[in-house]
Formats: structure tokens, C-alpha cells, sequence
């Protein structure tokens, strides 16, 4: 019943609470990992890069073709290969503490997580029912991506903005460190000068 319900539905293919746990654990223990064991030399953390992005490519730009040869794997595949960048991504860098350039985007959907979660649906259905309609060739398939998760921040931050934020706002009013919640979003970019994502 379970594959009769998502065949051909490309959302509900990937649209479970299982899949869903076990992204998250996978990423727990990636940031384990990286916390546990001795940093690994240079040729197999280029190796578990270059393996996860390339995961990541072949899963988002011919995920036909994944779902027909490997099937419910798919999910597992795509979970093995984010877990190996995260991994990589967690491991301790002698870099200056700061922000690394060209990822301020990539920060503020850190910081407009939870907005981007509630909503980001109201952006993928559309975008996957249109791709359906005018059978769209899935070789562009990682620039509806971009598009959708374009158009998902942009909800997310619309959501904040004029909910959200004036709600936490409101709530806080009067508690320490209300300003929080205002710096979190007056800049969709930087966050202002006190906020915690911003490195001193």
C-alpha cells in the first residue's frame, strides 16, 4: 500500500517521519564523530568530500534513475552522503574564528531554520506540480531545487519578519535578552552587532 501511495508522487517519496529521523541521526553522529576520534589525514577527508558531494549531485540531479536502480535506498544513500560532508564540515579547521566568506545566506537560513520548516511545503508543491505539468526534463532538476529553496527562505523570512519575530518580540518583552529575537532577523545577511550567530 506504502509503495502504491508514492509511486510516481515525488514528494511523498521523500516525505516520511522515518527518513526524517534518520537524517537527523546521522547528523548527530557525524558531529560525534568529528568530536570522538583523531582528525582523519588529509586524503581520506578529501576522499569523504568528494564522496558525499557527489552523493548529493547524483541523488538531486538524476534522482529518477537513483529511485529505479537502488529504490527505497535512495533516502538512505542521500542520508550516508550529507552525514560524510557534515562530517568533513565539522572537523576542526586552524582558521580565525569567523564567518567564512560567501556563506551569509547559508547562515541566515541557519537563523530562519524553524520559519523555513513551517512553511517551505507551501513552496515545494507547487513548484513539483508545475515540473509534472509541463514535464519538465529532471536533468534540470538542481535548478527547481535552487528555485524552491529560494522561494522557500524567502516565505520563511516573511513568516519571521511579520510574525514570528514581533511575536517572540512581544513575549519577551521584559525578560533578559529580548534583543535576540529582533537582531535574529533585522538583517537578512548580517546579524547585527550582540546576536549569537555573529563571531566577535
Amino acid at each position: 500500500m506504502f509503495h502504491a501511495s508514492i509511486l510516481d508522487n515525488e514528494i511523498w517519496k521523500e516525505k516520511a517521519y522515518l527518513p526524517g529521523f534518520s537524517a537527523i541521526a546521522a547528523g548527530v553522529l557525524a558531529a560525534l564523530a568529528a568530536h570522538r576520534f583523531s582528525t582523519p589525514p588529509k586524503w581520506l577527508q578529501a576522499l569523504l568530500h568528494l564522496c558525499g558531494l557527489a552523493g548529493v549531485f547524483v541523488v538531486i540531479c538524476f534522482n529518477k534513475w537513483t529511485w529505479q536502480l537502488i529504490h527505497d535506498a535512495t533516502l538512505l544513500f542521500l542520508t550516508m552522503a550529507t552525514a560524510s560532508l557534515l562530517y568533513c564540515l565539522s572537523l576542526p579547521l586552524s582558521l580565525p574564528p569567523r564567518p567564512l566568506r560567501a556563506t551569509g545566506w547559508l547562515r541566515s537560513m541557519g537563523r530562519l531554520s524553524y520559519e523555513i520548516y513551517l512553511v517551505h511545503m507551501f513552496v515545494v508543491w507547487p513548484v513539483v506540480d508545475y515540473c509534472k505539468i509541463a514535464n519538465i526534463d529532471p536533468i534540470y532538476n538542481l535548478l527547481w531545487y535552487s528555485l524552491a529553496i529560494l522561494g522557500s527562505w524567502g516565505l520563511g523570512w516573511l513568516i519571521a519578519r511579520f510574525f514570528s519575530i514581533p511575536t517572540e518580540k512581544a513575549l519577551r518583552n521584559g525578560l533578559p535578552g529580548r534583543n535576540i529575537a529582533e537582531s535574529r532577523i533585522s538583517h537578512p545577511w548580517r546579524p547585527e552587532k550582540g546576536h549569537p550567530d555573529r563571531l566577535k
